[in-house]
């Protein structure tokens, strides 16, 4: 079972932008600045047809950075997001997170990227702890370019299992890169999100 509502995207929009993001999200989602209103990151979202044939994909466009801005998808932190995929979390059931990330650039050597981030986290109530389990982490430093190429990434987290006294109140996607300097000659980073997943896989 699935447990993300709109996981081909194929409500596309209702989501919500913050920190200086604009345009439109699908709905469930939220595209965000994950460094915060930096001020210096200029990043469009828009939802279009998924070129791999099945839904939509939920697109950020970057035309302006600094170092260290990070561009985020996120589940929306309300009613429809992740409060509702907390509340169908079961204690004591194993979940993992999966989904489709496309990193597209019409010139690397003007749009660098130093970081890739995908992760998980379920915050219990009980214990205010949070349990994270990642699909992708990988920092190459602020000076660093680890991406030179477009990609598409399937990512996939490692199992996490409730355990069993928790009270979920929060489940939180968290998928972003990090920009190591600002854009320039006028390029565009692209990046896309698509077939997103909050697997039941208890066995």
């Amino acid at each position: 079972r699935n447990l993300f509502p709109n996981p081909l995207l194929l409500t596309a929009t209702g989501g919500t932008t913050a920190n200086g993001a604009t345009g439109t999200v699908a709905d469930n989602l939220s595209v965000t600045n994950a460094a915060g209103n930096t001020g210096t990151l200029t990043y469009a979202a828009s939802v279009a047809a998924a070129s791999h044939g099945y839904g939509n994909e939920q697109l950020i466009a970057i035309t302006a950075a600094a170092a260290g801005d990070r561009p985020r998808f996120a589940f929306e932190n309300s009613t429809g997001g992740s409060a509702t995929i907390a509340n169908d979390l079961i204690p004591g059931r194993t979940y993992r997170l999966e989904a489709l990330l496309r990193i597209a650039s019409n010139s690397w050597a003007d749009t660098p990227v130093t970081e890739l981030y995908a992760d998980l986290v379920i915050t219990d109530s009980v214990t205010s702890l949070d349990y994270r389990v990642s699909a992708l982490e990988n920092f190459a430093g602020l000076t660093g370019v680890s991406i030179a190429e477009d990609l598409t990434l399937y990512l996939q987290t490692a199992d996490i299992t409730i355990p069993a006294t928790a009270n979920p109140s929060v489940a939180q996607m968290s998928i972003y890169v990090r920009c190591s300097a600002g854009i320039t000659n006028s390029k565009t980073l692209t990046l896309g999100l698509s077939r997103i997943a909050v697997w039941d896989v208890t066995a």
